[in-house]
């Protein structure tokens, strides 16, 4: 029977982490989907048509990856152009289950890459690396202590930083009119009618973008009514939330599916002794509800509730006027105390 050789391992392991990574992954704009929650739609009756997206929403599937096999020095691959270089510094792709334990190593081999300083009103949060969770990082180190990293517990595969892609440079020459796509959506129909676009905002907003990237900080598209309490607060339309919402009237927890929060529940201060009556959440020192009913939801992330421990608080406030929701907190340790919790707003 034959040996596969180094390379062949390696090439194998790549495409199943990369087909691993493309599972599940989802960003965390809850602030954006919470927002949507609280405008006021209202459940629709199941009309007769809606057999075929019932059949779309059964379509997706979602995955749980297999556990990993058992860590053992020196069962990390390192791509073949990695071996035998000198100590020229060299970036790489390090894959890893134990990000903490890497991000030690790298400390101690002064190889961490610094920090860049926040800009404008930009504010860092301390975030501690994590372990058990498959990751990668790119490091830079002398090529010279690559080998090092087969001893680094947790350390899975060692391949070069691909860098930033070069920009294509072909170009098509194609007629709009001679593309039927537009026809056939019915997009024709409608320019017929007078209607081009003109003011309309379109997002492309895949499972992949996370909205609390500094890149992509205020390019957020905004509601634009002036007669609504919520004018230029973000949009985030999640196509699938939408349908469970006026499809069913479901939204998280009740449908797992959902990245809308239901914060439907209330509780209240009577006593003003701080703690919330009924969930007995801490609430010192955060905005104050002008209304005197806070809002209760769980948070829909499953990869933040498996990385906190369990089902992750949420808590709105209307902290302006009574009624309008604007002010968001997360309980992210999950120990029922709002009060060391970053609050976040409209911006």
């Amino acid at each position: 029977m034959p040996i596969p050789t180094n390379e062949q391992k390696f090439d194998t392991v790549k495409d199943n982490i990369n087909r691993s990574d493309g599972m599940g992954v989802r960003v965390q704009s809850f602030l954006l989907v919470l927002i949507l929650m609280l405008m006021p739609l209202s459940p629709l009756v199941p009309s007769k048509s809606s057999e075929y997206v019932i059949e779309l929403e059964k379509s997706i599937e979602f995955h749980t990856p297999p556990p990993l096999p058992h860590w053992e020095p020196g069962i990390a691959l390192i791509d073949p152009s990695l071996q035998h270089l000198n100590s020229d510094v060299v970036s790489v792709i390090v894959l890893t289950d134990r990000l903490l334990t890497l991000h030690e190593w790298q400390i101690e081999h002064g190889t961490l890459i610094p920090q860049s300083p926040p800009s404008g009103l930009d504010k860092l949060v301390e975030v501690f690396p994590t372990q058990g969770i498959l990751e990668h990082r790119t490091v830079n180190l002398p090529g010279s202590i690559i080998p090092k990293l087969l001893a680094v517990p947790g350390v899975r595969a060692v391949f070069p930083d691909p860098g930033m892609p070069d920009p294509s440079d072909f170009s098509v020459d194609v007629d709009p009119t001679s593309v039927r796509s537009g026809e056939l959506h019915g997009a024709t129909d409608v320019w017929d009618n007078g209607r081009n676009g003109s003011g309309i905002i379109v997002a492309v907003a895949d499972s992949g973008i996370d909205f609390a990237h500094p890149d992509l900080n205020g390019t957020q598209a905004r509601y634009n009514n002036v007669t609504s309490p919520y004018h230029e607060w973000p949009l985030m339309h999640d196509p699938m939330s939408i349908l469970l919402w006026l499809r069913d009237g479901k939204a998280y927890p009740e449908h797992d599916k959902s990245w809308w929060s239901d914060t439907s529940d209330t509780d209240v201060d009577a006593d003003n002794d701080s703690e919330l009556d009924a969930t007995g959440f801490n609430i010192d020192g955060i905005a104050v509800s002008m209304s005197g009913v806070y809002h209760i939801g769980e948070h829909p992330d499953s990869k933040l509730a498996s990385r906190a421990g369990g089902d992750v608080p949420v808590l709105v406030v209307d902290s302006t006027f009574s009624g309008v929701y604007d002010t968001v907190y997360v309980d992210l340790d999950r120990d029922g105390n709002f009060s060391d919790e970053i609050p976040m707003s409209k911006g």
